[in-house]
């Protein structure tokens, strides 16, 4: 009852200071912040929602479940061209912007051209394996659509760099502005290349093609209106003369080592189960799989203090950002354990409403799945805090050992259970990922907690 009465309390006090404007303080900032990251993060959640619900009704299951997959592949290649740099770029320049301006444009031209470079390698790579990922692995048709992804990585690697720039520097007005943009113009071009296009196309792999070439466009004009928006932040991007001593260098890597790896592994840990499941499964059924696991992430918008605590974790120690920490973990928990129970008491309802009769094998994924709606904001809390204390050690373990669980149950019950029909095969990939999620975060908590 304490628990309620506090976190009732802070609620309250919250609303107070929006409808006062007040903003002053650590507090503050926090509130100023989480009120556009909340609003960033529902644009982008329900924006997929919506673009996934259009997109799973006009393709159906087995063109949707290949899109997925061969999305699902650009992503992680995407997510190689990060590596840590674009949270590494939060920290360091946050950290360093007020004390010193010079040191902190010097870290981010430094990380802008280590990002470019890695940006062109892993465009390069997946152009590179394309063919064997599509045709030795997968035996699915999305070799031109994983080509047509290399632009899509490209310029969505540049503008979730410029976004770090912001977010350094407590702005989260411009990540918002962003997002609309990209989700209205997705929501707009991407249908339209469909309907008017695809239609006089009867191969999957050209369809997935248009499909992947239409969404490469939209993050291109997205890139255009960030520089617009702001086109001073692309001076970090003249890094040709740049000169950085050795010194700096060896901090920037010491730090930016360990959130790769990281980051790596994490991404790795995101997307095990769509790898395995597109070797075993048919695209339907992978499918059925995305837009249950869609619907959870969306549902789980209400979560968005990670983003917000990052620069604030960068600055704050001792006893104040204890209670941060805490005060964030209990609401989080709070409104995730709401949600889950929501979405597993109407789970084919939801399903049924939102994408239709076609879809209604996704209602015991979306169950299972649900789980994640507690764990996952819970474990970007932790970590991110983790991260901030350069406890990098720890997370690596953890991920790592989370990782082979993942792969291990994944894989065995997939293979297990698939002889008795593909839904049994796609339920077994979904608790794999629900156990290993839960142990990886009771791990993180495990760590922070144990010596309070």
């Amino acid at each position: 009852m304490n628990f309620f009465k506090e976190e009732g309390s802070d609620i309250r006090t919250i609303f107070t200071r929006i409808k006062n404007r007040d903003f002053s303080g650590d507090s503050g900032i926090i509130i100023k912040n989480s009120i556009y990251e909340f609003s960033t993060s529902l644009v982008t959640k329900f924006g997929s929602l919506i673009f996934i619900i259009i997109f799973a009704r006009l393709l159906m299951p087995e063109l949707f479940g290949l899109y997925s997959l061969a999305f699902s592949t650009i992503m992680l290649f995407y997510f190689f061209s990060n590596l840590g740099i674009n949270q590494t770029l939060v920290y360091f320049r946050s950290k360093n912007l007020e004390k010193n301006q010079s040191k902190s444009d010097l870290y981010t031209k430094y990380l802008a051209r280590t990002k470019f470079i890695l940006v062109i390698l892993v465009s390069a790579l997946l152009i590179l394996s394309a063919k064997f990922i599509s045709e030795n692995y997968y035996q699915k048709p999305i070799f031109l659509a994983l080509i047509a992804g290399t632009f899509y990585i490209f310029f969505a690697s540049i503008i979730s760099f410029l976004a770090s720039i912001f977010y350094s520097e407590n702005r989260f007005r411009e990540p918002l502005f962003k997002e609309i943009f990209f989700q209205l113009s997705r929501l707009i071009i991407v249908p339209f290349f469909v309907i008017i296009f695809m239609r006089n196309f009867y191969q999957h792999s050209i369809q997935l093609f248009i499909i992947i070439l239409s969404l490469s466009i939209t993050v291109f004009l997205t890139f255009l209106f960030m520089v617009w928006l702001s086109p001073e932040k692309t001076r970090y991007f003249n890094f040709l003369k740049l000169k950085i001593n050795k010194k700096e260098k060896r901090k920037i890597l010491k730090f930016s080592l360990g959130v790769s790896v990281i980051t790596l592994a994490g991404t790795i840990f995101g997307y095990i189960d769509i790898l395995i499941m597109g070797k075993f499964l048919s695209g339907e059924f992978i499918g059925y799989y995305t837009a249950a696991f869609s619907l959870v992430t969306a549902l789980s918008v209400l979560m968005a203090f990670p983003t917000v605590l990052f620069p604030m974790f960068s600055r704050i120690k001792g006893k104040k950002i204890e209670r941060i920490l805490k005060k964030s973990s209990y609401f989080t928990f709070l409104v995730s354990l709401i949600l889950s129970l929501f979405i597993i008491s109407f789970s084919s309802l939801i399903i049924k409403i939102i994408f239709g009769s076609n879809y209604s094998s996704a209602s015991p994924i979306l169950m299972v799945l649900s789980f994640l709606v507690i764990s996952l904001p819970l474990t970007d809390i932790y970590s991110s805090f983790l991260i901030t204390r350069e406890k990098y050690k720890k997370i690596i373990f953890l991920l790592f050992i989370s990782i082979i669980l993942n792969i291990l149950l994944a894989y065995s019950l997939v293979t297990w259970l698939i002889q008795y029909n593909e839904l049994y095969a796609v339920l077994g990939a979904a608790s794999a990922t629900v156990i290993s999620r839960f142990f990886y975060l009771t791990g993180l908590y495990l760590f922070i907690w144990k010596k309070k």
